[in-house]
């Protein structure tokens, strides 16, 4: 048995993510977004990569916003210490196992404001607001309240939903993350990054030799 092989398996045996169902999981619908800049996020451009959306309403901004950082730079090691836009350049870390040449999935972490239902006229003040607040780090601004609508948003902590390559919602969870939850948090991450890379494998070995 190889070594990726060996690594998945044991990733799989330590998380809760029932894989044998991952085919009956929905596809997110359509989630799109802007941030405090204006600038238009779509949730499908990033299909391929696993995508860790880190949202919360005000109260749990502040712990949302340094869970976020964590898991940014657990999965990017080099931007440890760097300041925007440095730090978003970071690339992700090699998943240890893959054959030579191999792609590693990105794990994208991507904070989400989630302000509420507000009426596109106090858009722009909204985002004035937020660029004030955080004028170098991206943040999509939740104005049509439809993260709690997909996922629902516990209060005053931070909230998670995992995005598999497919577009698929994996896991979600929420709650002030001590570490155990935060270890399952990230296996769970990295569990999938291996499911995205051995599907492009098995993808790229059956396409016909030309």
């Amino acid at each position: 048995m190889t070594t990726f092989r060996l690594i998945l398996l044991s990733l799989l045996a330590s998380t809760s993510i029932n894989y044998a169902r991952a085919q009956e999981q929905p596809l997110i619908p359509d989630l799109k977004m802007t941030d405090q800049f204006a600038k238009k996020y779509d949730l499908a451009d990033y299909r391929g990569e696993v995508v860790v959306l880190v949202f919360a309403d005000k109260a749990g901004a502040e712990a949302s916003r340094e869970l976020g950082k964590r898991l940014h730079v657990d999965f990017h090691p080099s931007a440890r210490n760097q300041q925007p836009p440095a730090s978003f350049a970071a690339p992700v870390a090699p998943l240890p196992g893959l054959p030579e040449g191999a792609r590693s999935p990105d794990a994208k972490i991507v904070p989400i404001a989630v302000i509420g239902d507000v009426p596109a006229a106090l858009h722009l003040m909204v985002r004035a607001r937020f660029r004030q607040a955080s004028p170098d780090a991206p943040i999509w601004i939740d104005m049509t309240d439809a993260m709690r609508t997909q996922f629902g948003v516990k209060k005053d902590v931070p909230n998670i939903a995992v995005i598999d390559a497919a577009g698929r919602a994996r896991y979600a969870t929420s709650g002030t993350f001590g570490e155990p939850d935060y270890t399952k948090l990230t296996t769970i991450i990295q569990t999938l990054r291996y499911e995205a890379a051995r599907a492009e494998l098995s993808a790229a070995s059956a396409r016909p030799v030309r």
